[in-house]
């Protein structure tokens, strides 16, 4: 093979040197004419192998054009092991002779053979060939050839099961499982190779249809076989590196080869591997593409393993009234896994949580008393649901179940505990949730009267919680611009504080023994209104959700930048996407940095959605520059160009450039007048606005446009007090514009997400104590499914890098 490149570049080389001459009338002089037999090597000879370990030789196919006679043309070989010659590598291969042309035949072959078991893993032994006729070669085929031949370094294992979770990032199909051939690696233990991981099994199955139905119709272009090796050698840390996958995308994003690669390491348990949600990549080799593995279901279970799933939860779901109208059961909905065959169960009075393990030890050694069990329970696929009854008085209990196999065996580690209050015949009124949360400046809060000095009002803030018999408490902090976003897109206050919110369980014991419980978050922007989230659950099932807000202290300041909030407006002739003229708005605020005339704060900047950004004051140049990067994290460089949230539920991403720039992460730099006042904008601003769906960016388009031709900036005055930008914006922005050009060009693949404040005294709170919630929800299932080619394989445009 090198010699056809040889010949292809002395080709070239000729080729160009003759478009210099070409004026010249020379005759054309053919090459040397062929003579005799014309025996050669067919160029298209395969000569690359990688040998297993029951392969002892190939054969080398070899022609010739006279086929008049017998013939028979000498071969001298040499041999090589890593580019070194001995006479220990020649003993390992045998090569004849001579190859013999029958009367009449144009081909024969010459069989190299090979001693694979003396092969030395990971070597590359190398193989030339010379037919060693000159005068019945020809100058016009291979009178040589070099052969590569490599170990197989894979031992074969068996037949696993792979099941997606990363291809489907990009399509709305199911998490499909398929068959995989696995191997592993001879001399490295736990790396691993899947053949044709993403070849035609899994395409046809992801997409319902024939390898015809889905190439070139809009799903994939080709696939070309491609092996997938992850690296376990540390079963805790598992890599996927970056590599091919074979598929070439045939969506609308046209991304090419597609390429996987972990983030974040996954582990390999009982022989199956996991990886963490979202933290697979998917898209090309220069990174434009998503984080795929948005539901965590992605996995590969190894040959020798099975899955098995004995997960149990239990929910009380009410009370039945018997036909007597006196006795009174609760009532406990079970649902468990496909590997379930029992349940044994028993109830303790009160909340027992934090000795659950003991009653647990007690069901599995049966030394438990009063427990009952459900036993030959239904088989299914996926998981199924069976209810009990108990005869209880008036009360709070706990319940313990313990799921058990078709031995009977008990499977501890997958036990549920539910808590409830359960009203009885008595009924009563239940007590309604009371918990309540406050926000304070840090001078004016008693309890942090010494702390005033080290937390200015400027910068941090006291928030507390009162409630009592709470089992379950999640909090939810942010700038309060942040929630009015995701509000105006429909979110509920519940939403947020489930994608953002924190489990508070560790301050119950304190919170329920009528201590108020308090903190100090440090770290914030000035003069911003922040909002505080709480969800709580008490002893009686009873939830509530409340919330406050505060708005933070003025920074001392003196110098001669106008700071407060500015309004910014561009008006796009004929830019939304109905017609009609566009006209993008965007309230900004500009705050001083503590004891600096040139070091200031840009909060909420394009988009009102919480996020603030450092900016340098340059009075002399009458400029006001912003480099991308976020106040105290100035080493993790700007994130211009590339999606950011605040609250895992939307993303944003600010495009900006220069005029005559391609590039989309500029500085943005604005005009300051001779007044101290900014009044324009030097740098263009496109913002595209994304909702993060399980862990990927979905991007819903352009929602802002501020060109440097035709944006006005002025301070924002209403003539009265303005203390908080968030109360001056009806909304985050004006509407949606879908023909900007940043959403084509963001460079960031993951969504980063500031992380400025902080709980001042976390470390002073008392010892967690564990609780459980009213409810346990059984582990993740697989609902996968087929789909149509044609109607239901719907393609989610990715977000580019």
């Amino acid at each position: 093979m090198k010699n056809i490149k040889s010949i292809l570049l002395t080709g070239l080389t000729l080729l160009a040197g003759a478009s210099f001459v070409s004026c010249t009338e020379e005759e054309f002089q053919p090459g040397p004419e062929a003579s005799g037999v014309q025996v050669f090597f067919p160029e298209a000879t395969q000569t690359d192998y990688s040998v297993d370990d029951n392969t002892t030789f190939v054969t080398i196919p070899v022609k010739r054009v006279n086929t008049e006679g017998e013939y028979t043309v000498s071969v001298l070989p040499d041999f090589t092991q890593d580019g070194n010659a001995s006479e220990e590598v020649n003993k390992l291969f045998t090569v004849p002779e001579s190859v013999v042309f029958a009367d009449g035949e144009g081909e024969a072959s010459i069989k190299v053979s090979f001693k694979r078991a003396e092969m030395v893993e990971g070597s590359t032994y190398v193989v030339k060939l010379l037919l060693n006729d000159p005068e019945n070669t020809t100058p016009y085929g291979l009178s040589q050839i070099e052969l590569t031949l490599t170990p197989w370094p894979w031992e074969y294992l068996g037949v696993g099961k792979y099941r997606d979770d990363w291809f489907t990032g990009m399509w709305t199909a199911g998490n499909v499982e398929v068959e995989v051939p696995v191997y592993e690696n001879k001399s490295t233990k736990g790396l691993y190779m899947i053949e044709n991981m993403y070849g035609w099994d899994f395409l046809t199955e992801f997409f319902g249809g024939t390898q015809e139905e889905i190439v070139g119709k809009g799903y994939v272009k080709s696939y070309t076989p491609t092996n997938i090796t992850i690296d376990c050698t540390d079963p805790t840390a598992v890599l996927i590196p970056l590599q091919p996958t074979g598929i070439e995308d045939g969506s609308s994003n046209n991304l090419g080869i597609l390429y996987i690669e972990s983030f974040e390491p996954g582990v390999l348990e009982e022989g199956i591997i996991t990886f963490p949600t979202s933290q697979i990549f998917l898209g090309n080799a220069e990174y434009y593409g998503l984080m795929a593995n948005g539901n965590g279901l992605f996995r590969i279970v190894l040959p020798g393993y099975e899955v098995t799933d004995y997960s149990l939860a239990a929910e009380y779901s009410g009370m039945r009234v018997a036909s007597d109208n006196e006795t009174a059961s609760a009532v406990i909905d079970f649902t468990y896994g496909a590997d379930v065959a029992g349940i044994t169960y028993l109830f303790a009075a009160g909340d027992v949580t934090s000795s659950v393990d003991s009653y647990i030890a007690a069901i599995t050694d049966g030394t438990a008393e009063n427990t009952s069990t459900l036993e030959n329970l239904a088989e299914s696929d996926g998981t199924a649901t069976v209810s009990a009854e108990a005869a209880l008085q008036a009360g709070r209990y706990t319940l313990i179940a313990v799921p058990s196999d078709a031995s009977g065996a008990f499977q501890a580690e997958d036990a549920a505990v539910c808590v409830f209050y359960f009203p009885g015949m008595s009924g009563g009124t239940i007590p309604e949730c009371d918990i309540k949360v406050a926000m304070y400046p840090v001078s004016e809060y008693e309890d942090a009267a010494e702390d005033a000095s080290e937390y200015p009002d400027y910068s941090s803030l006291v928030y507390e919680i009162t409630g009592s018999e709470i089992s379950d408490l999640k909090m939810a902090f942010l700038p309060t611009s942040t929630l009015n976003s995701a509000l105006w897109l429909d979110f509920t206050l519940e939403e947020v504080l489930a994608s953002v919110g924190s489990d508070m369980s560790e301050v119950l014991a304190d919170l329920n023994s009528g201590t108020p419980v308090w903190d100090i978050f440090a770290g914030l922007d000035a003069a911003t209104s922040y909002t505080l989230i709480a969800s709580a659950t008490n002893d009686y099932g009873k939830s509530a959700t409340v919330s406050c807000e505060l708005t933070t202290g003025e920074v001392p300041y003196d110098g001669t930048l106008v700071t407060g909030p500015y309004m910014m407006t561009c008006t796009i002739p004929e830019g939304s996407s109905d017609g009609s003229d566009f006209v993008s708005q965007n309230l900004f605020r500009i705050s001083p940095k503590p004891d600096s005339q040139t070091s200031f704060v840009v909060s909420d900047l394009g988009f009102e959605n919480g996020l603030s950004w450092n900016a340098v004051y340059d009075e002399t140049a009458g400029t006001l520059t912003l480099d991308g990067t976020f106040p105290g994290q100035e080493d993790r460089g700007s994130f211009f160009g590339g999606y950011v949230t605040n609250d895992n539920i939307s993303a944003t991403a600010l495009a900006t450039y220069a005029d005559g720039s391609e590039a989309m992460d500029d500085p943005v730099v604005f005009k300051v007048n001779a007044s101290g006042e900014v009044e324009s904008l030097n740098t263009n601003i496109e913002v595209v606005l994304a909702l993060i769906v399980e862990g990927s960016v979905s991007p819903l388009g352009a929602v802002g446009v501020f060109y440097t031709e035709g944006t006005t900036v002025e301070p924002y005055r209403t003539g009265a007090e303005t203390s908080a930008v968030s109360s001056l914006s009806v909304s985050p922005m004006s509407g949606f514009m879908f023909n900007g050009t940043a959403d084509m060009f963001l460079r960031h693949v993951s969504v980063a997400e500031p992380a400025g404040l902080y709980q001042a005294r976390s470390a002073d709170r008392l010892a967690t104590v564990a609780t459980t919630g009213s409810k346990c929800a059984p582990l993740p299932k697989d609902a996968t499914h087929r789909f149509s080619v044609k109607a239901n394989a719907t393609h989610v445009q990715a977000p580019l890098k």
